[in-house]
């Protein structure tokens, strides 16, 4: 298996990052340019993302450029100037795009259910897509049950 069909399931790190990923969408676009900037530098010595810890930050700061990196630069405009609500879809199309197993959760699960007019979703739809997937993604088979249940936390959340 090639490494790009391996699921990154880094997701665990938080949700949506809502108003973090708003303060790194400005830095950017005030800069053009995430190495230019030191989006990273700037977020740590000021502790623009409100961390208790620089080990926190540089988490978070890392795991919300490689989200925020995804989108186009009209997305981005519409990160910063759109409403609460169109931000919120612009995060998910974000995590989507960076995590190949959420988009296809999404894809799979959630839009098969919202197409069939099942509106709610239970946590024993995860595990069934965890399990199918699991069996061509040998990455998933490897994980503690722990971490698969809080990879199914976050993904609920």
């Amino acid at each position: 298996m090639m490494k790009k069909d391996i699921y990154s399931l880094s997701f665990t790190t938080g949700g949506l990052f809502h108003q973090e990923s708003l303060i790194l969408a400005r830095l950017f676009v005030d800069a053009n340019d995430w190495d230019r900037v030191r989006v990273r530098d700037r977020v740590q010595s000021e502790n623009l993302l409100q961390s208790r810890t620089l080990t926190t930050s540089k988490r978070f700061c890392s795991e919300i450029i490689s989200r925020v990196k995804t989108l186009e630069q009209s997305e981005l405009d519409l990160l910063i100037y759109g409403s609460m609500q169109e931000q919120k879809y612009l995060l998910w199309i974000a995590v989507c795009r960076r995590y190949r197993f959420i988009a296809e959760f999404a894809e799979e699960v959630v839009r098969e259910r919202y197409i069939g007019l099942k509106h709610d979703l239970h946590y024993v739809e995860f595990d069934f897509f965890f399990h199918k997937k699991s069996e061509w993604h040998p990455e998933l088979e490897a994980i503690a049950l722990t971490t698969r249940k809080k990879l199914r936390q976050v993904l609920f959340k």
